[in-house]
């Protein structure tokens, strides 16, 4: 079955508007899982670098699903300058922003 809708969670109507003149691409790596699944981390990798080099060329950004594949974009050198983030990356960021702002607190006199 093929997705018909994405939804996105909002809190102000002023993100709407620049998201309307995106264009989304999907790169669907089942052959890259496949190699993660099997332990073949060195084709996994291949991929994955194949992949983000071929996205280079034609996007502005780069983010990227699974914490297999972030660990890969910091070890890749990309045909011109891409941001390439990763879910992982923003989500540890975040709990430790968390986790140190409220240890902050819990230590404040």
């Amino acid at each position: 079955m093929k997705p018909k809708t994405l939804a996105l969670i909002h809190t102000t109507a002023s993100v709407i508007e620049p998201l309307k003149q995106l264009a989304v691409e999907l790169l669907i790596g089942v052959h890259v899982f496949q190699c993660m699944v099997s332990g073949d981390r060195t084709a996994h990798d291949e991929k994955v670098r194949a992949g983000l080099a071929d996205l280079a060329e034609r996007v502005d950004v780069i983010v990227l699903a699974q914490a297999s594949m972030a660990r890969v974009a910091g070890n890749v050198t990309l045909p011109r300058p891409v941001p390439v983030l990763s879910s992982p990356r923003s989500g540890l960021a975040a709990a430790a922003r968390l986790l140190f702002t409220d240890a902050a607190r819990v230590a404040a006199p």
